[in-house]
Parts: structure tokens; C-alpha cells; sequence
């Protein structure tokens, strides 16, 4: 195999397992379980700028220990204890999310 030939496919293979690990699982469509404060920042300590409703679809954009950024279907967007989040699976069984991986975007 010509050398040429040889650099671009281990380049494309790098670039595919770069992807396959780097790219995060987050931007996943989540649930309010039940209702919990939107904040600024991650932290009790920070300004509330709305409230997440229970049952409502949510967005899950980021998490990092006990925290994650969620957009909601109202614009309000924000960070939210993990703890009042989850999943909704392919039956509509409604899962906690209890491991929050941390990811910063």
C-alpha cells in the first residue's frame, strides 16, 4: 500500500476513534421526576431564575456532580439537582438518573 494511502487511513481511523470517545452522551432528552429549582450557576447558593415542573420534558445539556444544565420547552434554561431528573425509556418507564457522569461543554 502506497505511503500516502497509509496516512490518510490512520489518520481517518484516529479521527473516528477521537469522535467515538470525546463526543459526550449529553443533549438527551430527560424528565423532570419532580419539581426543583432552576439556578445560574451550579450550587444551592445561587440565584433561582425559574422552576422546574414535574413530568415536564426537558433537554439535559451537561451534568457535573449532582448538577446539570437543562434547556426547557420555555426558554427557561439553567442548572437543576440531578437528584429531581431522569429518563424516560422506550416503554414509558421513567428512570432516576443515578450515575451523573461529569461533562463540561
Amino acid at each position: 500500500m502506497p505511503f500516502f494511502q497509509t496516512r490518510i487511513g490512520v489518520a481517518l481511523g484516529a479521527a473516528v476513534t477521537v469522535l467515538t470517545f470525546v463526543a459526550p452522551a449529553f443533549a438527551d432528552t430527560g424528565i423532570a421526576l419532580k419539581p426543583g429549582s432552576i439556578r445560574v450557576n451550579p450550587g444551592p447558593g445561587y440565584t433561582v431564575v425559574g422552576m422546574l415542573m414535574q413530568g415536564t420534558h426537558i433537554e439535559i445539556d451537561s451534568c457535573r456532580p449532582n448538577w446539570c444544565y437543562v434547556s426547557q420547552p420555555n426558554g427557561v434554561d439553567g442548572w437543576v439537582r440531578s437528584q429531581a431528573l431522569g429518563f424516560v425509556g422506550p416503554t414509558g418507564e421513567r428512570t432516576n438518573m443515578v450515575h451523573v457522569p461529569h461533562f463540561t461543554p
